[in-house]
């Protein structure tokens, strides 16, 4: 019992100790930028107007970090069956839904394995029903390695950007932001064999 009391309070203590960092990260203490500094939620739309501000519960500052060049940044792509692709005028819409999480995906590939290796690590992430796949990465170049059953493998290399926003540590909680600006997106097509 007195174990399990120890690691709860390491969790608990972990889960509240502020943004997650890695490497070359610096942590600032800014303005709360929903409040501007007031602590107090005037705009009108948070769940009590006038009351404490949700982005900061009234601290009027939150912890801002400043990734570094080695925090991961998120890769989207989709793996597509390129036989099953438009040919034409609408190829450039038929990339563009890749962007747009609740659209089908034309030509979706399900259960394809992309693996992803730098400096001699790997990693790897099948992609899902919808042919879509999400995974943190390290900034910097990639090999990317992709294969599904009957289609024939694919070997590409990728450049995943380095985070340029600041990331903001609200209501309690920190991730890793999905902004569009700070988004690699991969949008790859296999050839049935």
């Amino acid at each position: 019992m007195r174990k399990l009391l120890v690691v709860l309070v390491l969790w608990l203590s972990g889960c509240s100790s502020g943004p997650k960092t890695y490497a070359g990260d610096k942590v600032e203490t800014r303005a709360c930028r929903w409040c501007n500094g007031s602590g107090v939620d005037d705009s009108g739309e948070g769940p009590t107007p006038g009351g404490a501000c949700p982005g900061c519960r009234g601290a009027k500052q939150l912890q801002v970090v400043i990734p570094g060049p080695k925090h991961p940044a998120w890769v989207k792509g989709v793996v597509r069956d390129l036989s099953k692709l438009p040919d034409g005028p609408g190829e450039v819409e038929v990339m563009m839904e890749a962007r747009e999480p609740l659209k089908p995906i034309t030509g979706a590939l399900g259960g394809a394995q992309v693996r992803f290796e730098k400096d001699g690590a790997t990693q790897e992430i099948p992609s899902s029903s919808g042919g879509r796949f999400k995974i943190l990465l390290e900034p910097g170049h990639y090999k990317v390695h992709l294969s599904a059953t009957g289609f024939a493998d694919l070997d590409q290399e990728l450049d995943v950007a380095p985070l340029q926003e600041p990331i903001w540590a609200e209501r309690a909680h920190l991730k890793t932001p999905e902004k569009d600006a700070d988004t690699t997106y991969y949008d790859v097509s296999l050839t049935p064999k």
